[in-house]
């Protein structure tokens, strides 16, 4: 597993998660797919651009039907969940921000890494 932040690799998702927080905050993080600098506002934008001519995930490779299910499933790849003293925690392995719920989450990964996607997309 590669924290985008800095490089590193990691061996589990949980060690993932545990490193990203830890990790100091960068300006600009790593393309999981070519390794190319890109601002972490851009990085789902970037692999959406760069990186999926089809229906078919770039990370893992599954394939959708329609392609407009490809997005919210892309958006799972930088979300970990793991477990705390308190409970479940959430992290953003985009910025290594952690949340409570799924949903907060999810809707972080949206504002905070796909900002542009919309009027790019009118």
């Amino acid at each position: 597993m590669l924290c985008l932040k800095c490089g590193s690799e990691v061996g589990s998702i949980g060690e993932l998660a545990a490193h990203v927080v830890r990790c100091p905050s960068q300006v600009n993080v790593l393309c999981p797919v070519c390794k190319e600098r890109v601002a972490t506002g851009q990085l789902l934008i970037h692999i959406l651009q760069k990186h999926v001519s089809s229906s078919v995930c770039p990370l893992c490779r599954t394939r959708f039907k329609q392609s407009k299910q490809l997005l919210p499933h892309l958006r799972e790849h930088f979300i970990a969940e793991i477990e705390s003293k308190g409970g479940k925690k959430y992290i953003c392995l985009i910025c290594g921000r952690d949340f409570t719920s799924k949903r907060s989450a999810r809707v972080h990964v949206l504002k905070a890494h796909e900002k542009g996607w919309k009027e790019e997309r009118s």
